[in-house]
C-alpha cells in the first residue's frame, strides 16, 4: 500500500524538490526555465501519454475479443490445471518499455468475466472458485474444466 504525505508550506518558504521527484509521483511533466532574476522556475503541464503500439493497435483500442484471446492463449501455453494472473495478460498486450500495461488490468478483469459467464475459464482467490462480479483483491484465471 502506498503511503502519502503532506506538506503544507507558508507563503515565503523555500521548496527544493526534483524534477524526477514529482515526475514519479504524479502525472505530471516538469518544464525547467531560468527566471529573469537568476532562480529555477518551475512549470508543471500534464503529462503527455505516449503508448507504444501492441502490435500495431494502440492499447486503449484493443477490443474486448483481443484481450480474451490473450488470456485463452496464455491458458494454452500452460498445464491445464495452472493458472494466470491478470497482470500477465496485461503484460502479455503491452510488450513496450514502461508499465503501461497496468492501464489494462480492469479490462483483463472484466474479459475474465465474460469468459467465466460462458464458462470458458474459471476465476479463483487463494486456489478457490469465486464470482468473478464480487471478488476484491488479487485473482487467478484458470480454464474450465
Amino acid at each position: 500500500m502506498a503511503s502519502s504525505m503532506l506538506y503544507e508550506f507558508r507563503t515565503g518558504d523555500l521548496i527544493t524538490i526534483s524534477a524526477e521527484l514529482i515526475q514519479s509521483i504524479c502525472s505530471l511533466s516538469v518544464i525547467n526555465r531560468a527566471a529573469p532574476d537568476g532562480h529555477a522556475e518551475i512549470q508543471l503541464a500534464p503529462r503527455k501519454k505516449n503508448r507504444p503500439p501492441t502490435e500495431g493497435t494502440p492499447l486503449m483500442s484493443l477490443s474486448d475479443e483481443a484481450v480474451e484471446a490473450a488470456i485463452l492463449k496464455l491458458l494454452e501455453q500452460r498445464a491445464s490445471s495452472a493458472s494466470v494472473c491478470p497482470s500477465e495478460v496485461a503484460r502479455a498486450l503491452d510488450r513496450g518499455p514502461g508499465d503501461h500495461w497496468r492501464e489494462l488490468m480492469e479490462r483483463v478483469r472484466r474479459a475474465a468475466v465474460r469468459l467465466s459467464d460462458i464458462g470458458r475459464v474459471v476465476v479463483t482467490q487463494r486456489g478457490v472458485p469465486v464470482d468473478p462480479r464480487h471478488v476484491r483483491g488479487p485473482i487467478r484465471i484458470r480454464r474450465a474444466e
